[in-house]
C-alpha cells in the first residue's frame, strides 16, 4: 500500500461485489424455458467474476496482479448470501447493504479468511437499487419506504460509511441505475420476452411490464437515484479528505445498448426472465466500467455502444485520459470473447488514483440532507424493532393458535393418506384390474405421490415462505382434488402414475410443508404436543379413511372411490386453509426479508447454533444447513427411515391374506395402525415437552425398527399382526411427529417450511425406492412368495435410520454442552 493512495493497479489484492440479483449472476447463462436455470453465475459477473477468458473487472485486474483475492468462480444456488467476496443477495435493496458489509467486515476480521489482506488496496463494485426502483410501481406504502431517493441514498451513505470502517484500504465504483425503458425495449422482437412483459400477470418487475407512464415514472426515478448516489460518493470522499485509503468513485453506467448481437440469440436479457443482464450484456458493463473509471465527468456520460467499446489498460492509475503522453506497451492477459469487443492500449499517468478519481465536479443536490434522513430512519427502525420484540414470542395457546393446529391436522388427514396410509387397499385391487401388473410396478404407484411429496418439498417450501401458507395449501388442495379425480378415468397403469402418482404428490406437497411448519409459530413450550396434535391426522385420516375406502370399492368401484376422495378431501383440506396462516411475527416485508447474512463458513459452530435457536435464519442460510453436521445426520436417518417405514404401509394387508388372514382383517389391521399412530403422536409429543425431545425422539426410532425387523419377522397370526400393526404405528407416529420438532429446534422457525422441505427431499429419496424394492424383493421369490426379504430390508434399513438419530442425539447434546460452557464461562 502506498502511503499516498493507490497508485498502482497491481495495489489492489482483492476485488469485492456488492448489490442484488445482477450482482449475483442470477438467470446469467439461461436458456428458454423448459431449459432454463436460476443457477447464479458469480464467476462471470462483470464486477468480480473469475472465471477463466471471461470480460471481468477481476480479469481486467489481472494484467497487473495475477493472484486477484474474492473473486469467485463458477456459480451458486440461487438466494445464495454469497461466495468469496461476492456478497450480493438476490433481491437485496439499498437498505440491506449493511448485512452485505457486515459479511465482508466478519470475513476481513481477525477470524475471517481475508484478514491478512485487510490493509491491501481492495476493489469493490456496488451496483445497487433495481428492487428498490421497481418498488416504485408497487403499492403508495412500499414507495416510502423503498423506493423513495433519499431514503435511497441514505441508506447507500450509511452502507459507505461502514463499508469504510470495516474493511480497510478501499476503491469503490458506485455504478448508477439503468433506465427501465432500456429494458423494456430490448425485449421487443422477442416473442416469448413480450409475452413475459405484456401478458402474464407476475411480472418480476411492474415498472418494466407496466404501461408508457410507469416506465416513464421509474425513468424519472433512476435519474433521481443517478444524482443521490453522485451526491453520496461525494459527502463520502469530503468526509474521507483527510485519509488516503477510502475513495468513491460514481460511474454512470449504460445508457445505450441497442446494437451488438448476443450469442445466446436473445440480445442482451436472461433467457428465464427477459430482465436480468446475460453474459454478453455482462461483458460490454465490464468494459464499459472499466474504461469509465480512466475517463473524465463528460465522458462517462456519453452513449456506450457495445460496438464501439475497446479496452484499455493503464500502469497508473488515473481518471482523466492524457492523451498527450506516450501509450504504454501492456500486453492484454484475456482472451478475446465478443468479437464486437476489441483491446487496445491507452495513455499511462503517474497520478494517485485518490488524488485523481475522486476529484470530479459534482452536482451537488438540494434536499434533505442524509442525516437527517438517516435519523429518521433509525427513528422508524428502532419504533419498528419495539413493537416486533413485544410480539415475538409464540402465543403457545389461545383460540387462534390452536384453530392453526386444527387446519395442520384437518391437512394431514388427507395429505399422505391415498399414497401412503391406505395405498395397501389400492394394491390389493389394482392388482385384480391389472392382473399382468408386477407388484413393485403397482407399488409404484403410491411410491411415485409419496417420493414426489417429499422430494418437491424443497420448493413447496420456498413457494410456501414466499407467497404465504394458506394460498400454498389452497393451491395444494386444487390439484390433490383434480389428481384423485383424473386417477378415476385411468384406465392403463402409466396414467396413474401420472395421476395418483405425480400429480396428487405436488399437491400434497403444497399442502403438506405450510401445514406441518405453521404450528411452531404459535408453540414452542407445548411445541411438541401442537405439533403432535397436528400430524396426527394422518393416523385419524388413515384410520376413518382404511375401512370406508375399503368398503367404497365394495359397493361403488374404485373408479368412484376415488371420485368421493377427490371430494372429501376438497371439503376438508379446503376448510384447513381457512384456518392455516403464519405469525404475524413470521411475516417478511420485501424490505426486511434480505436483512439477514449468514455467518461466513469459517464462524465457531456454536455461534451458528445460537443464531438458528433464536430463529435468525433466513432462507439464505437455511441452504448451508447442508454443511451442518447435525442436518446431515437427520437428513441420512430421514433417508434411511423412508425406505423401510412404508413397506407396512404397503404390505400389512397383502401379507395378511399371505398368513391366511382374511382381507377385511388385514384392512382393520391397517386401520388400527394408523389408530396408534394418531395416539403415538399426541401422547409421545406430550412426553417430549416435558422429558427432551432428543430422548423420545430417539426411543420412537429404535423401537419402530425393532417393531419392524424383529415383531413382523415373526408375526404368524392375527394377534401377533396386529401387536405388530399397533407398535409400528404407535412409535413410528411419534418419529413423523417429533421431526419437525427437532428442525425448529435445531435450525428455528423462520423459513421453517423451507428446510423442512430440504431435509424431507432426502426421505424422498427413500420413499422413490422403498416400496418398489419390497415388490420386487417379493417378485423374485415367486412362485414359492416368501416376505422375508421384506421384513428384514425394512427392519435392517430403519436400523440404519436409528443409528442416523443416535448420532443426531450426540451432536446436540455436545453442542447445548458446548453453549452452557461459554455462557458459564462468560457469567465467571
Amino acid at each position: 500500500m502506498k502511503a499516498h493512495g493507490l497508485a498502482e493497479w497491481s495495489d489492489i489484492k482483492a476485488v469485492i461485489s456488492i448489490g442484488d440479483s445482477i450482482t449475483a449472476g442470477f438467470a446469467m447463462l439461461s436458456g428458454r424455458p423448459p431449459f432454463a436455470t436460476i443457477l447464479e453465475f458469480r464467476g462471470k459477473v462483470f464486477s468480480g467474476g473469475g472465471d477463466d477468458g471471461e470480460y471481468t473487472l477481476t480479469n481486467f485486474l489481472r494484467t497487473y496482479t495475477k493472484n486477484i483475492k474474492g473473486s469467485p468462480s463458477g456459480f451458486t444456488l440461487p438466494l445464495a448470501t454469497g461466495k468469496g467476496l461476492n456478497t450480493a443477495v438476490s433481491g437485496a435493496i439499498a437498505q440491506t447493504l449493511p448485512s452485505q458489509v457486515e459479511r465482508l467486515r466478519r470475513q476481513f476480521g481477525r477470524a475471517g479468511i481475508y484478514h491478512k489482506y485487510k490493509n491491501e488496496w481492495k476493489l469493490a463494485t456496488i451496483f445497487i437499487g433495481a428492487n428498490n426502483l421497481c418498488a416504485a410501481c408497487g403499492p403508495e406504502s412500499i414507495v416510502s419506504e423503498i423506493a423513495d431517493p433519499e431514503e435511497y441514498g441514505a441508506a447507500l451513505k450509511l452502507a459507505l460509511q461502514e463499508l469504510r470502517d470495516s474493511i480497510g484500504p478501499t476503491f469503490v465504483n458506485l455504478v448508477g441505475i439503468f433506465d427501465v425503458t432500456l429494458v423494456y425495449e430490448l425485449s421487443r422482437g422477442y416473442p416469448y420476452c413480450e409475452l413475459l412483459f405484456d401478458k402474464l400477470p407476475f411480472p418480476i418487475c411492474g415498472c418494466a411490464t407496466g404501461d408508457d407512464a410507469d416506465r416513464k415514472k421509474a425513468g424519472d426515478l433512476s435519474k433521481k437515484y443517478n444524482e443521490v448516489m453522485e451526491r453520496v460518493a461525494h459527502e463520502i470522499n469530503e468526509e474521507s479528505s483527510d485519509s488516503r485509503t477510502f475513495g468513491v468513485t460514481f460511474q454512470p453506467g449504460l445508457t445505450e445498448f441497442k446494437d451488438g448481437s448476443s450469442p445466446y440469440g436473445q440480445g442482451y436479457l436472461s433467457g428465464l426472465d427477459c430482465f436480468h443482464p446475460n453474459k454478453c450484456a455482462n461483458q460490454v458493463m465490464a468494459v464499459a466500467i472499466w474504461n469509465n473509471m480512466f475517463s473524465d465527468r463528460e465522458d462517462k456520460y456519453k452513449p456506450m455502444k457495445p460496438s464501439d467499446l475497446e479496452i484499455y489498460y493503464h500502469r497508473y492509475t488515473t481518471s482523466v485520459a492524457l492523451k498527450n503522453m506516450s501509450a504504454a506497451q501492456e500486453k492484454p492477459m484475456l482472451t478475446r470473447v465478443d468479437s464486437s469487443l476489441t483491446i487496445s492500449d491507452s495513455p499511462v499517468a503517474t497520478t494517485s488514483a485518490l488524488d485523481a478519481l475522486t476529484s470530479l465536479p459534482v452536482t451537488i443536490i438540494p434536499g434533505p440532507t442524509a442525516a437527517t434522513v438517516l435519523e429518521q430512519s433509525l427513528i422508524k427502525a428502532e419504533a419498528a424493532a419495539a413493537a416486533a420484540a413485544a410480539a415475538s414470542d409464540p402465543p403457545d395457546g389461545g383460540s387462534r393458535a390452536w384453530l392453526v393446529v386444527l387446519g395442520s391436522f384437518l391437512v394431514h388427514s388427507i395429505a399422505f393418506v391415498p399414497t401412503e396410509f391406505i395405498f395397501g387397499i389400492f394394491e390389493l385391487h389394482y392388482q385384480i384390474i391389472y392382473p399382468d401388473a408386477a407388484a413393485s410396478s403397482i407399488a409404484f404407484v403410491g411410491t411415485i405421490g409419496s417420493a414426489v411429496t417429499y422430494l418437491s418439498g424443497f420448493l413447496a417450501g420456498i413457494i410456501a415462505d414466499r407467497f404465504g401458507f394458506r394460498i400454498t395449501v389452497i393451491a395444494g388442495t386444487t390439484v390433490m382434488t383434480l389428481s384423485l379425480v383424473l386417477a378415476s378415468f385411468a384406465k392403463q397403469l402409466w396414467q396413474l402414475y401420472l395421476t395418483q402418482g405425480v400429480l396428487f404428490g405436488i399437491g400434497s406437497s403444497l399442502a403438506y410443508y405450510p401445514a406441518v411448519a405453521v404450528p411452531s409459530h404459535y408453540f414452542t413450550k407445548k411445541r411438541g404436543l401442537a405439533t403432535g396434535v397436528a400430524v396426527s391426522g394422518v393416523g385419524v385420516g388413515g384410520l376413518i379413511l382404511a375401512p370406508v375406502t375399503n368398503a367404497l370399492i365394495e359397493r361403488t368401484g374404485i373408479y368412484w372411490t376415488l371420485r368421493i376422495l377427490a371430494l372429501i378431501t376438497l371439503v376438508v383440506c379446503g376448510t384447513a386453509s381457512i384456518f392455516i396462516v403464519e405469525s404475524k411475527n413470521h411475516l417478511k416485508s420485501h424490505a426486511t426479508v434480505y436483512e439477514e447474512s449468514s455467518a461466513p463458513e469459517q464462524e465457531e459452530d456454536l455461534e451458528k447454533k445460537t443464531e438458528k435457536s433464536k430463529g435468525e435464519k433466513s432462507f439464505f442460510s437455511a441452504v448451508k444447513v447442508f454443511k451442518d453436521p447435525q442436518f446431515l445426520s437427520l437428513a441420512m436417518a430421514e433417508l434411511a427411515v423412508s425406505i423401510g417405514l412404508l413397506m407396512p404401509l404397503y404390505y400389512i394387508p397383502t401379507y395378511a391374506v399371505f398368513i391366511g388372514v382374511s382381507a377385511e382383517k388385514g384392512a382393520l389391521i391397517l386401520g388400527l395402525s394408523n389408530g396408534a399412530s394418531f395416539v403415538g403422536r399426541i401422547v409421545l409429543g406430550v412426553i417430549s415437552d416435558y422429558i427432551s425431545n432428543e430422548k423420545v425422539l430417539l426411543l420412537c426410532a429404535w423401537c419402530t425398527s425393532l417393531a419392524v425387523l424383529v415383531v413382523w419377522t415373526v408375526s404368524r397370526s392375527f394377534g401377533a399382526l396386529l401387536i405388530m400393526g399397533l407398535m409400528f404405528g404407535f412409535f413410528a407416529g411419534g418419529y413423523i411427529s417429533l421431526v419437525p420438532v427437532a428442525v425448529a429446534d435445531c435450525f428455528g422457525t423462520k423459513e421453517m417450511a423451507s428446510t423442512i422441505g430440504m431435509m424431507y427431499a432426502a426421505g424422498g429419496l427413500g420413499v422413490l425406492g422403498g416400496a418398489p424394492l419390497a415388490g420386487y424383493l417379493l417378485d423374485i421369490t415367486r412362485p414359492n412368495i416368501s416376505y422375508l426379504p421384506v421384513t428384514m430390508t425394512a427392519g435392517g434399513t430403519m436400523t440404519l435410520g436409528a443409528l442416523g438419530i443416535t448420532a443426531w442425539v450426540y451432536l446436540s447434546w455436545k453442542a447445548k454442552s458446548m453453549q452452557r460452557f461459554k455462557t458459564s464461562e462468560t457469567l465467571a
